[in-house]
């Protein structure tokens, strides 16, 4: 019960107890707001009246900006967890002293001076608690929860309000309520010591702290001059200004009528009680049912009027209506003035609160990031408080002159509003350009960058790889299968590396590879730059390289060296036939590239890249449907260039060509570029295979690709298909969204919808601006209200209009329901029940999602009652995927085991033995069934952000092996030629008898645990009767060339090795 309540709150594992905390801090802080600033006012009112309202309001100001600044002071003097305690010490006390102040003196400037400090009390109490919970949650955590914490203040205020009169009737006089008011700061006091002591609030200051040492001898932009010159900024300071001036006027003109209308203080205080509450009530509406509908409706110019109209509109009524039936209390008509003046006081705070403040926050978006939080600080506190204390000058000023009465305030807010309304016109016109001039910065890559480096290329860059010894080398062996151009490329480059181990593994694989380019980098082997024991090396890698390209051979007798039955000497003549061009060769090249040596049909690979053969392109080209050659082949075509493009497309549209093969040569498109290139791309936008097209989407990126009017359409055509995909997606997630024991496939969906939007941004930076594209992603995945609503905004300036309505609701701040109820005017997205939506699942078409989910609804059906066995689930039994099939069967055999007996003949003898296998053992255990391996998979920390359907195709292959307690798993005498992993039990790395590394479930067994320098004798060992899963080497790599994400995974599996044996690593 505990956890459907907070699952309906959005509230995730690990975030209730901070929740909680803030929620029932803030229900206190909104009691302590409420009733000190109606006790404070009506005390005033009854003992000054209006006419002292401007000077406590100018004084007030003043203090505000004295307590605001000694707060920031303090902020960069100690530590926030200890600012928060002193601050609501402070607010505490000082609240607990004004009403022990009633006790020993009668003076009524008591009552002056805590109408003076409520205003600046209220703000301290705000800043401070919202910088807590900033420095709590992470952006995304606040999206989720700042507007249900937000709601504990107007609870709390709502509550109280409502409870003034029967308060006071019980209390006996408004200064009592100033004991609630104490009570409620304190209760809050203790919230924020338990929040301190559970909680590190500090982390963020102490990041800060570093941040600003780093920066320190950075010249600093002057954001305060900014102000005055910077146009944009310029008219956001005088829009808030404008604000913070009419809400003052509001305020005066409403408290002066009330307290015309009320002369009794007890009446007086439950009025402003009652009203208050009905305030909170309606912001409370505007703020969860208007606010987004009336940007997204009518857009943030909307927003910023809807304010100053509203006020202008009931303070000019007022005015009119004051000035020819009268605004005294005498007056037949004076109700209708006060109720005027009031509505505009309620839509004024309200609307300031719900609407006003929200939509403003979007305009600092468009800053420059180097500036932005700094303008926003500055706007939000200094030219707020400097308003505020404008507002009460001009209030002393207006109050001053004998001729000015009530109703001439209402005139000149009339004139303010007008000012105001005009500013924010202007205001939002600036925007606009400055919006512009963002996606400027962005196209000019001032704020995105699009990386165009191999994968590989971006891992070794990283510090932590380049910068130890071990990792770099595992890297460069990963590279060696990825990335075999990349791979040579680093080999020369690297031997200026600083560490031995990494020179001598480039020496040794530039003599393996024959790379006949690196001769000219050694200089003097006796160069400082190599050690004493590499000096060796580095003459016999020269003297080799020196050797064959020195070599006098004929043509002739390299024919008669690629015929030897020596597989040396043919893969000599596959080497040696790249330093020479002569068409005598092409017959022996052709034979030697389909050679069934592995290394010499790598050499004949390498070696056609360097002449123009152009006859064995075909040749060349077949080895891409070989798992073992395909990055070697990719490699070596890309070196070509577009020579090879036309023997590409042939290729690509000879029959019998399997999608893994279009896909690598949609893919080395991307990588060759170029203008034929492109073309046969473009051609392919809309290819059948959802698979092969999300490639040539991808290639057509990694070429620039600007699409003209023709592609244009075929692309709006494929987002749009997406954003219907992604629709379907969220609505079956929001169908199963309350099945726990399914978890699985609401992730497997969730997946789908990730890699959906994945492909939609990738398909409008083919149509728009790729920079502009990226500027928006990036705000957008911020997940916070502000950065999505300015992407938004960004996007309206670019994108087609046919478009807008579909893509918008996917992007926007909205709920998901609210999205699919969108979107349900251009998709069908019906609800459904959860079998209906297993079904659909497993009934999709494959370019709309991929074997994983599908695998993942079949084996779904296990935990639903009642299931009957149908066609559809019968088909999987016939499906080529092993992991379909396994799935189908169990279910078939678990509901109805019969219609099993019947399909065995149908399925012919290898899938049905394969079958009877699977269910034979299925009682005893169900690890050896490809659905948990995948679980397995997922589960290893590693490999968390990899994809489930990655993992899926890393299962297929996967074997189990047992090893009895004391039985060696691995000594180094032994090739390692899979990539283990364990499933149960624990083993030790260790020499002689000392425990190097300890190993448990879920760590892995592999080449990435040797490092240089291991000795001999090192083993690993079963601790206890052990259970592993292993995968052949050489299908890791296959899938990793089409998951690369995956080397990454491997390279931080070597920290296992780090972490826990750091002498080791040394």
């Amino acid at each position: 019960m505990k956890r459907l309540i907070l699952k309906s709150l959005n509230i995730e594992r690990g975030e209730e107890q901070s929740v909680l905390l803030l929620l029932l801090q803030t229900v206190f802080l909104g009691t302590f707001f409420a009733t000190f600033e109606i006790s404070s006012t009506a005390m005033f009112l009854d003992v000054f009246g209006a006419e002292m309202l401007p000077k406590a309001f100018l004084i007030s100001g003043l203090v505000g900006i004295v307590l605001t600044l000694g707060y920031s002071k303090l902020q960069s003097t100690i530590s926030f967890s200890r600012l928060s305690l002193l601050n609501l010490a402070f607010i505490t006390v000082l609240t607990a002293i004004s009403r022990y102040g009633f006790e020993v003196t009668t003076s009524k400037w008591l009552i002056f001076s805590i109408l003076v400090i409520m205003g600046p009390l209220n703000v301290l109490g705000i800043v401070s608690f919202w910088g807590m919970a900033g420095r709590l949650f992470t952006l995304r955590q606040g999206k989720r929860l700042f507007g249900m914490i937000d709601s504990g203040q107007i609870l709390g205020m709502m509550i109280i309000s409502f409870s003034i009169p029967a308060l006071i009737a019980i209390l006996g006089d408004s200064k009592n309520l100033i004991i609630i008011s104490a009570s409620s700061a304190f209760v809050a006091l203790i919230v924020q010591i338990l929040i301190v002591n559970k909680f590190d609030l500090d982390q963020s200051s102490r990041e800060a702290a570093i941040l600003k040492k780093r920066e320190s001898s950075e010249k600093a932009v002057n954001t305060f001059k900014l102000l005055f010159k910077d146009k944009y900024i310029s008219l956001m300071a005088l829009f808030v200004v404008l604000s913070m001036v009419s809400a003052f006027f509001i305020h005066f003109s409403f408290l002066s009528v009330t307290d015309i209308n009320y002369p009794n203080s007890q009446e007086l205080a439950g009025f402003l009680g009652v009203f208050t509450g009905i305030i909170m009530v309606f912001s409370f509406i505007f703020k969860t049912f208007i606010y987004s509908k009336l940007i997204k409706t009518y857009g943030l110019k909307v927003g910023l009027l809807v304010l100053p109209l509203l006020l202008g509109f009931f303070t000019t009524v007022a005015a009119i209506t004051g000035s020819f039936t009268g605004y005294s209390l005498e007056s037949d008509t004076f109700i209708f003035f006060f109720l005027l003046i009031s509505l505009g006081k309620l839509f004024a705070q309200s609307l300031k609160a719900s609407i006003e403040t929200p939509a403003f926050k979007l305009f600092y978006q468009p800053l420059d990031t180097s500036i932005r939080y700094d303008i926003q600080a500055k706007i939000d506190g200094m030219v707020n408080e400097i308003a505020a204390f404008a507002g009460g000058l001009m209030l002393v000023g207006l109050a001053g002159l004998h001729f000015i009465e009530l109703i001439h305030f209402s005139y000149i807010l009339s004139i303010i509003v007008v000012v105001w309304a005009y500013v924010a016109f202007k205001l939002f016109a600036q925007y606009r350009g400055t919006l512009q001039e963002s996606l400027a910065r962005a196209k000019s890559g001032g704020d995105v960058a699009t990386e165009k480096e191999s994968y590989m290329e971006l891992v070794i860059a990283d510090e932590k790889v380049n910068s130890n010894p071990d990792k770099l080398v595992y890297a460069l062996s990963i590279a060696e299968q990825l990335e075999p151009y990349f791979h040579q490329n680093s080999l020369v480059n690297l031997l200026k590396n600083k560490f031995d181990n990494v020179k001598r593994y480039c020496l040794e694989k530039i003599i393996q590879l024959k790379l006949y380019q690196a001769n000219d980098e050694f200089g003097n082997s006796n160069s400082p730059a190599f050690s004493t024991e590499l000096r060796e090396l580095v003459k016999d890698t020269k003297d080799i390289l020196t050797r064959d390209i020195n070599h006098e051979i004929s043509a002739q007798d390299l024919v008669k060296l690629s015929k030897s039955r020596a597989a040396e000497d043919r893969r000599l003549a596959a080497n040696l036939s790249a330093l020479k061009s002569d068409d005598k060769l092409v017959p022996a090249l052709r034979d030697l590239l389909k050679d069934a040596n592995e290394g010499v049909r790598k050499a004949a690979i390498r070696s056609l890249s360097k002449n123009s053969y152009d006859s064995l392109y075909p040749i060349l080209i077949d080895n891409l449907s070989i798992p073992k050659y395909l990055s070697e082949a990719t490699a070596s075509i890309v070196l070509i260039g577009e020579d090879c493009v036309e023997y590409l497309e042939h290729a690509f549209y000879k029959s019998g060509t399997s999608t893994e093969t279009m896909i690598a040569i949609s893919r080395i498109y991307g990588f060759i570029g170029g203008s034929k290139a492109v073309e046969k791309l473009v051609k392919k936008i809309a290819y059948p295979d959802n698979r092969v097209a999300k490639q040539v989407i991808k290639s057509l990126k990694l070429c620039d690709f600007k699409s003209d009017e023709e592609s244009s359409n075929q692309i709006h055509q494929a987002i749009e298909l997406y954003i219907g995909v992604a629709a379907w997606n969220m609505a079956a997630i929001i169908d199963l969204k309350d099945r726990e024991d399914i978890s699985y496939l609401v992730d497997a969906l969730q997946e789908e919808l990730t890699e959906n939007y994945n492909q939609i941004y990738m398909l409008l930076s083919l149509v728009y601006d790729a920079q502009s594209i990226a500027h928006v992603r990036e705000n957008i995945e911020t997940g916070t209200g502000e950065g999505i609503g300015f992407a938004i905004e960004l996007l309206d300036l670019f994108i087609n209009e046919d478009l807008k309505p579909k893509l918008f609701p996917l992007l926007e701040d909205l709920p998901v329901k609210e999205k699919i109820i969108q979107l349900q005017t251009f998709y069908p997205l019906d609800r459904h029940s959860i079998n209906e939506v297993i079904e659909n699942v497993i009934n999709r078409d494959y370019n709309f999602i991929n074997r994983w989910t599908k695998a993942c609804a079949l084996n779904a059906l296990m935990e639903i009652e009642d299931v009957k066995i149908e066609d559809y689930i019968v088909a999987n039994l016939f499906n080529p995927s092993q992991l379909l099939r396994e799935s189908a069967a169990r279910v078939i055999n678990k509901y109805d085991g019969q219609v099993y007996e019947l399909c065995k003949q149908r399925v012919g003898e290898e899938i049905s033995t394969e079958i009877d296998f699977m269910l034979s053992i299925l009682g005893k255990r169900s690890s050896h069934l490809l659905f948990e391996k995948t679980l397995f998979l997922l589960d290893i920390p590693q490999f968390k952000d990899i994809s489930a359907y990655a993992m899926s195709e890393l299962s297929n292959t996967m074997t189990e092996s047992w090893y009895k307690k004391g039985e060696v798993i691995y000594s180094r005498d032994s090739s390692i030629n899979q990539i283990s992993f364990i499933k149960s039990g624990s083993a030790a790395m260790v020499d002689g008898g000392d425990v190097l590394v300890e190993l448990g479930v879920n760590d892995p067994i592999g080449e990435m645990l040797i490092v240089d320098g291991d000795k001999e004798s090192i083993e690993i060992i079963a601790k206890e009767d052990l259970e592993l899963y292993s995968i052949e080497r050489d299908h890791f790599y296959h899938i990793m060339f089409h998951h690369v994400e995956l080397s990454n995974a491997l390279i931080k599996m070597m920290d296992i090795r780090y972490n826990l044996n750091k002498g080791m690593a040394a």
